[in-house]
């Protein structure tokens, strides 16, 4: 399935054309792909992202889960994600890790 989404403003004859495609894979997931004039390339962010650690806390909110999903799904080239997790309201650490990755 593609979704594609001309930028306002280009060209119609197609010269200097940005599109953002939106594709689903065979898992359903949707993935970016930028391409300028039919070309794959990588976005800044992959390219910043690209072989680093990272450390993230809070990673069982709501905003950590959204964010640790977000970095898994469109940067494949982290090196390591690292969380903090607490126990809370009678939960232990592993029990919330579980929770975390089964939703």
């Amino acid at each position: 399935m593609l979704l594609e989404n001309c930028v306002p403003g280009c060209n119609n004859d197609g010269s200097g054309v940005y599109s953002n495609d939106l594709r689903i894979n065979d898992n359903n997931n949707m993935t970016n792909i930028i391409n300028e004039n039919g070309g794959n390339t990588r976005t800044p962010i992959q390219d910043f992202y690209a072989d680093q650690n990272i450390f993230i806390t809070g990673g069982t909110g709501f905003l950590g889960k959204t964010v640790i999903e977000k970095l898994l799904r469109s940067c494949p080239d982290i090196s390591t994600i690292y969380f903090m997790v607490r126990s809370k309201k009678g939960h232990n650490v592993a029990d919330r890790v579980d929770d975390l990755f089964n939703d």
